[in-house]
Formats: structure tokens, C-alpha cells, sequence
């Protein structure tokens, strides 16, 4: 490249190329070590040796540059987790955040993994796996909700997650779990007949026997019942119930 700069090339410009080059060579030496090291602490914590798995994590803070200044020693997870707890914005490049991501959840140390993740966005935005990270993120801290008691904000967090990650063609799919809550027979018919002209037939069938449930003794139960049966002979292949 600095060959094909020719005779105007200032020596500056020269100099500044070379720097550049040099720079890049050392990077990317040091990342394939960081890559290195991570893959040492996954197999050392696999051989159930703590204490290597420990130092090859000690290696990849260095790498880093987390820990450029000194560099920590751990000799139990305990110690590196609170460690990882402290530092995790400090993180300087995206290889690591997600290595690390993966070694802490192999030792398991759960509530590290979404931390980690989320900077791992921040250092690599355009990641094109982002979607699946975010939900990735988002379960977790749904999951962390559950075990601390919040049910309140962890059905929020779920509600937001189907909603986020339906592939449904039709959001009505996604409000299903819901409707089959309704205590009132004719919401529940009403809308067995709408799920089932969308092509939900699944949803359907459900509501149905939601309404059924609920109403037993309608004037038109045995109506209802002989729907549902031509509804799965009809869709799912199996036949009908004999009268």
C-alpha cells in the first residue's frame, strides 16, 4: 500500500500508513489470544480446573484491557463473578463481552449473561444477530423477575416478548391466552367464530370448548359439539367422534 502511494507520498503520510498497518497487525494477534484464552477457560472449567479456567480469564481481562493496569487474580468464581459484576461496562471489545457471556453461563452464574450481552450491543450495534440477542436478554431478565416475586413485571416482560417475537400473520393469534380467560359464554363463542374465519383453527377449537365450559347446557351445545368435531375431522385428519 505504501508503495502504490509513489514519489509525492509525504514521509508523514508514510510513516502515519505504516503506524496504522502495525497497529492492525498487533490487534488482531491480541484478539485471536483473547479468542484463544476464553476457549482455554471453557475447556479447564469442562476438566473441572477452577483454578486454570480462573487465569485464562485473568488472560482475556488483560487482552482486553479491562484490567490493563494490573492484572486480577481469581482463584474461585465466586471472586471473578464479582469481579465481571463490577467491570462489566469497562469491557473494551466485543469479542470479549460475548466470550465471557458464554464462559458465565457455563459456570453459572446467570445474572452476569444479559449484563454482558446488552454491552456486547452497545459494542457491536450492527451485530445481525441483534434481534435474537435482545430477546435472549429480555427472557432472561423476564426469568429474573419470576424467582425474585415481581409476577407483575415479569407477565409485562413476557406480554412484551410475545408481542416482540410473534410470527403470527394476524395479532389475534398473539391474544389468545387471554381470551381463553373470559368467564363470558357469548365473548367466548363469538370469538371461537372470528379465530376460526382468520384460519386459526387451533385457537378455535379452544374457545369453543371455552364456551362449552362455560355454558354447558346452551341451547345450542350439541350444535357446538358436532362443530368442533367436523372442525378436526375437517383440518387436523382425525375422525369424527360417534354420537
Amino acid at each position: 500500500m505504501i508503495r502504490r502511494l509513489g514519489l509525492n507520498a509525504s514521509q508523514d503520510m508514510t510513516f502515519q500508513l505504516k503506524e496504522d498497518r502495525d497497529f492492525a497487525e498487533v490487534t488482531a494477534v491480541k484478539m485471536e489470544q483473547l479468542r484463544g484464552a476464553l476457549e482455554f477457560a471453557c475447556r479447564h472449567h469442562a476438566e473441572n480446573r477452577i483454578d486454570a479456567a480462573c487465569d485464562s480469564i485473568s488472560d482475556v481481562l488483560v487482552l482486553d484491557g479491562v484490567a490493563a493496569a494490573e492484572r486480577p487474580a481469581f482463584t474461585e468464581y465466586a471472586a471473578l463473578a464479582a469481579y465481571l459484576r463490577a467491570n462489566v461496562t469497562a469491557i473494551q471489545t466485543k469479542e470479549a463481552a460475548s466470550g465471557l457471556a458464554r464462559f458465565v453461563n457455563q459456570i453459572g452464574c446467570h445474572d452476569l449473561i444479559a449484563p454482558l450481552l446488552r454491552h456486547y450491543l452497545q459494542l457491536a450495534p450492527a451485530t445481525p444477530d441483534r434481534m435474537h440477542i435482545e430477546a435472549d436478554i429480555n427472557v432472561r431478565v423476564m426469568l429474573a423477575l419470576e424467582a425474585a416475586g415481581d409476577t407483575v413485571a415479569a407477565d409485562q416482560q413476557a406480554w412484551n416478548l410475545i408481542q416482540q417475537n410473534s410470527d403470527d400473520a394476524d395479532d389475534l393469534m398473539a391474544h389468545l391466552g387471554r381470551a381463553l380467560k373470559v368467564a363470558h359464554p357469548g365473548v367466548a363463542v363469538g370469538l371461537a367464530n372470528i379465530f376460526e374465519k382468520r384460519g386459526f383453527h387451533e385457537g378455535a377449537l379452544l374457545l369453543f370448548d371455552r364456551y362449552l365450559t362455560l355454558a354447558p347446557h346452551a341451547e345450542d351445545a350439541s350444535n357446538v359439539k358436532r362443530h368442533i368435531q367436523a372442525l378436526v375431522s375437517y383440518h387436523f385428519g382425525l375422525p369424527a367422534a360417534a354420537e
